[in-house]
Formats: C-alpha cells, sequence, structure tokens
C-alpha cells in the first residue's frame, strides 16, 4: 500500500506492506534499489523499518518521484523503443555483488503447483482440478521445449504500464519490490504478456531492436515463458479474487474496492 507523505514542504512515498504472505519484499527493494542508483531509473530509498514497533508489517519510505503514468493509448513505437532500452539497462548492471533471490528458470512452474493447495481451501469442483492438472502436464511439456544456455540478470519482475512513470528527465519505474536476479527471457515474456495489453509481433520486433543483441534461442525461449506466463497469470488472477473474497487481504487494500471490480482487473 502506497500513501503520499508531505512533511516540511517535501512530498515522500510511504510504502507499506499489504498482507504479511511475504515479509522481507520491502527490504529487498529497500537494499537493491541502493545497489542501482547509479542507473538513475528508480527513485531513491530514503528509509526502511521492519522492527514492528510501530507498524505491524514492514515499511518503506522513497523520494517522490514526479511523473505521469502511461496511457496505453500512447503505446506507440518511440514508446517501446524507450522502454526496450530501459530494459537494457536492468539487464546489463553487473550483478556480482547484488544480494538478491535467485529465481531458478523453473520458478512460475513451481508457483503454478503451489495454487494447488491454495485453491484447495475454496474451490471444490473436482472438473477444475481435472483441467488444473491438465495444464500442469502441458506446461511441463513447454518446459521441456527451454534451450539449455543459462543466464543471469537483473530483473525488475513487474514491468508493467502500471509501474512507469513519464518524468522530466525520463522514464522511471516504480515498485521493485519483487526484484530478483535470473533469466532475463522471463521478464521480456513479461511485458510482451503482461505490460497492460498484449505485444503484438511487430511491437515485439520493435523491442528487440532497441533491447540487447540476442540469438534466436533467446527469442524461442520468450515464446515459451509467454506460455507459462499466460497461466499463471489465471491462476494468479483467480487466487486474488478468491483471497479478498474470503477475508485473507488487509482491509485497507481492498477498503474502497469490491470483489466484482478486482474480477474485471
Amino acid at each position: 500500500i502506497n500513501y503520499l507523505v508531505v512533511a516540511n514542504n517535501k512530498n515522500f512515498i510511504f510504502r507499506m506492506s499489504a498482507h504479511s504472505e511475504n515479509k522481507v519484499k520491502l527490504k529487498r527493494e529497500y537494499v537493491g534499489l541502493n545497489a542501482i542508483a547509479s542507473l538513475k531509473i528508480s527513485p531513491k530509498p530514503l528509509f526502511f523499518d521492519d522492527s514492528g514497533k510501530k507498524f505491524e508489517n514492514e515499511i518503506l519510505v522513497l523520494e517522490y518521484v514526479a511523473g505521469d503514468k502511461i496511457a496505453l493509448k500512447n503505446l506507440d513505437n518511440s514508446m517501446i523503443k524507450q522502454l526496450a532500452q530501459i530494459v537494457s539497462k536492468i539487464h546489463r548492471f553487473d550483478v556480482r555483488k547484488l544480494k538478491l533471490p535467485i529465481r531458478s528458470r523453473n520458478f512460475e512452474v513451481d508457483e503454478i503447483l503451489d495454487y494447488r493447495d491454495k485453491f484447495r481451501r475454496f474451490v471444490k469442483d473436482k472438473k477444475f482440478f481435472e483441467m488444473y492438472n491438465e495444464s500442469i502436464e502441458n506446461i511441463k511439456k513447454e518446459y521441456a521445449l527451454f534451450s539449455k544456455k543459462k543466464r543471469r540478470t537483473l530483473n525488475h519482475s513487474d514491468v508493467q504500464v502500471g509501474n512507469i512513470l513519464i518524468t522530466k528527465s525520463g522514464i522511471k519505474l516504480i515498485d521493485w519490490e519483487f526484484m530478483y536476479l535470473g533469466d532475463p527471457v522471463r521478464e521480456i515474456a513479461y511485458i510482451f504478456v503482461d505490460f497492460g495489453r498484449i505485444f503484438t509481433e511487430g511491437e515485439k520486433q520493435i523491442f528487440y531492436k532497441n533491447y540487447l543483441k540476442v540469438d534466436e534461442n533467446f527469442k524461442e525461449d520468450i515464446k515459451i515463458y509467454e506460455k507459462i506466463r499466460y497461466l499463471e497469470g489465471v491462476y494468479w488472477a483467480l487466487w486474488h479474487v478468491l483471497k479478498i473474497k474470503n477475508g485473507l487481504m488487509q482491509e485497507e487494500y481492498v477498503r474502497d474496492t469490491s470483489v466484482a471490480g478486482h474480477v474485471n482487473f
């Protein structure tokens, strides 16, 4: 949850975890943002506290970045070019001294498998689980087609329209709480699928042209991750709605929303 705080005539962003499922994500963001400050593509971290003395969950204070969100109708070739250049900066960053979580190549597959026990808490339909099991078998077949090449870069993990600001000094990315080290093809597949709308083939080519030099194995691995991401996104959305419907999210997060609103989202 984000709050705009004004103190001494200055604006700050006050971030608090919306739930306690992941108690280290804001600390990760604080450490990571300090490490990549030289890239100048993110807010500066100012303060972090996870003592629990004043707040139940961890808190993070960031500088306020003045800018406008991207409107999807303005996502043209020029904007995609800028996006690719920013992502290339992230993926070129020297990660040898970065102390961040490392995601294995099968991270999303493991996450999809984890949903089984979560769904069983609230879903009793046998046909649903037959469909779920079939989807798992299909994804495992896709996963077996990955190239053997190992890659490890910094990843933002949530590069989408809601986390990009257009500022006077250029594009800034916000919400780095899930940043990690891992295969960059995962990040690009996420962008192509979950940016806010699905990228066309032409837009993907513009992105590649302004990103880094990549081979065909790289592009083929992205296609596989796209399929995995589509499925993981469906199950994430279902679990998100189930959490809200069954009171598992903090009140502040759902106070001014409805289950129907989250279904539409």
